[in-house]
């Protein structure tokens, strides 16, 4: 189990305050612990020992994660309940996002070079494919 805690040292020290306590998924690449909680993105840095969190302030859309992937270009996908994000995980920033009338995300899968999303849509379950090309991703 991994828990930990962020808080204020000062007021104002922060623009958000992140509950980082409730972790609900949980990946990992070559060099980092990637956390999706009930707050916000936190990731954590093994060779640095050090722990970094994301929030709208940083750029995400949403801070209640349901669902992290890793694909096979090192982008972090996330799902959110209604809507799915991808974060580059080197610049730290966010480079697509889709909001495409989905009710719940509760999954992602890589194959064949194209990433795949269990959604529900209009009260139906199914996968949404997304495509990269050029350094887009449709």
């Amino acid at each position: 189990m991994v828990c930990w805690g962020f808080s204020q040292v000062r007021i104002n020290d922060t623009k958000s305050i992140t509950s980082s306590l409730e972790i609900l998924d949980l990946v990992q690449n070559e060099s980092s612990l990637i956390l999706g909680t009930s707050g916000g993105l936190s990731t954590y840095d093994i060779g640095a020992n050090k722990f970094s969190t994301f929030t709208n302030d940083q750029g995400l859309e949403d801070v209640e994660i349901k669902k992290l992937f890793i694909d096979f270009n090192n982008l972090l996908w996330i799902g959110f309940q209604n809507k799915i994000q991808v974060w580059d995980l080197e610049n730290e920033r966010s480079i697509a996002l889709f909001n495409l009338g989905i009710q719940s995300v509760i999954g992602f899968v890589d194959f064949n070079g194209v990433t795949y999303s269990a959604v529900k849509k209009n009260d139906v379950w199914g996968l949404m494919e997304f495509l990269q090309v050029d350094e887009k991703i449709y």
